[in-house]
């Protein structure tokens, strides 16, 4: 279903009329920011996906050692967030290239579009700030869990392999402010009009006057 609908909206803005095309200048401007947010989306955060049992700490994805000192690997861009990212961004180009020119609904779809498309990859499985991951003798890896009023809980890792810690949040934060911007882009575009302002300001040494014209 889903799939369908996708194919649906493809279709929807690749086969709009030229004659339907909107003017350049809104949409190189709403290109250029689109493409700059998913650039920006697909680069800017970095998280611990590919070191199961770790923790984001300084910049490391970190855990305990048996001899209790602090270890350590890089973190890297979650493959989910470069694609998005990218995509969002190819977009972007498009619409600003003048290489597709949507009308302006079909512009406004699609950016709103993009901005669910970050929103949904900055949304990923988290560890609360505080967890702990400790290296125990025999190999294995454990965690301790921040509780409310501050105690913890301690514990392993269950049979799927996922930190009892765990909690799902916009832990992708640059992402999801990305995808916040796109949608306010969106929003924006909707209410972009061409053509003369509706209201008109005329300033004059002796004060400002604002003026509104209606046609009848």
């Amino acid at each position: 279903m889903h799939r369908r609908i996708t194919v649906g909206v493809v279709v929807l803005g690749l086969a709009s009329a030229p004659a339907a095309a909107q003017g350049r200048g809104p949409q190189v401007v709403t290109g250029i920011s689109l493409a700059s947010f998913g650039i920006h989306a697909a680069v800017a955060d970095r998280d611990c996906d590919i070191h199961p049992q770790t923790t984001l700490l300084d910049g490391r994805c970190t855990w305990r050692n048996s001899s209790g000192r602090l270890v350590g690997d890089t973190p890297e861009l979650p493959r989910e967030q470069v694609a998005g990212g990218l995509f969002v961004a190819g977009l972007g180009g498009l619409m600003a290239s003048g290489a597709w020119e949507p009308s302006r609904a079909v512009d406004t779809i699609f950016t709103a579009g993009a901005g669910l498309v970050l929103l949904a990859v900055a949304w990923d499985d988290t560890l609360p700030r505080g967890t702990v991951h400790q290296e125990t003798a025999d190999g294995r890896r454990l965690s301790t869990c921040p509780a409310p009023f501050g105690s913890y809980g301690y514990g392993g890792y269950g049979d799927d392999g996922r930190d009892p810690c765990t909690h799902t949040s916009f832990s992708r934060i640059h992402t999801m402010w990305s995808g916040i911007a796109a949608l306010g882009l969106a929003v924006g575009r909707l209410l972009w009009r061409e053509g003369p302002p509706p209201v008109s300001l005329d300033m004059r040494p002796g004060g400002i006057r604002v003026s509104r014209t209606i046609g009848f």
